[in-house]
């Protein structure tokens, strides 16, 4: 029987090349953690091969919709990497048809500040990327009561900002 070796060289090429964008996940982790949890016990940026884990932050959870919302606060890196790919003209967005164009066109690749921010865009892409635990938080607080609600309103939330509903205030 083959056993897979704890340590190797691809794994720590891997980390090396991955470490900011694990720092910047875990890291996110944590300050939604601080935000929401009622006690963050422990933060790490290392990889863990034994637990085969990049990252980790440990926490308790006040309730489902706190553990929903550190689980997914990664994704906000996606919203700051389409922000910031819009404004160097290099996204551009149609809100009415809900699509974008990716134009690399003008990009000069000879450039070693363009090799560079393409190593950042693929960090914040790492770090947006939503690892196995994080989906298991997501689904195990989705099924409370104050997670079903957080999903309700953001649903209805949601449903009003694409439809441009006008809100009634009384």
């Amino acid at each position: 029987m083959y056993v897979k070796p704890k340590f190797s060289l691809y794994r720590l090429l891997k980390v090396v090349f991955y470490l900011p964008g694990t720092i910047a996940h875990e890291l996110l982790h944590y300050i939604f953690a601080l935000l929401f949890a009622r006690d963050v016990t422990r933060f790490n940026v290392m990889p863990n091969f034994q637990e085969g884990t990049a990252g980790s932050v440990h926490y308790r959870s006040r309730n489902g919709a706190s553990s929903i919302l550190i689980s997914f606060a990664p994704k906000l890196y996606w919203v700051f990497l389409i922000y910031f790919l819009s404004h160097v003209s290099i996204l551009s967005l149609d809100y009415e048809g809900l699509s974008c164009t990716l134009d690399i066109s003008h990009v000069n690749w000879r450039n070693p500040l363009t090799l560079a921010s393409v190593y950042l865009i693929t960090q914040f892409i790492w770090a947006g990327t939503l690892s196995t635990q994080d989906w298991k938080n997501i689904f195990q607080g989705a099924f409370t009561v104050s997670g079903l609600l957080l999903i309700f309103v953001t649903a209805i939330v949601s449903i009003v900002l694409i439809k441009n509903i006008p809100l009634v205030v009384l």
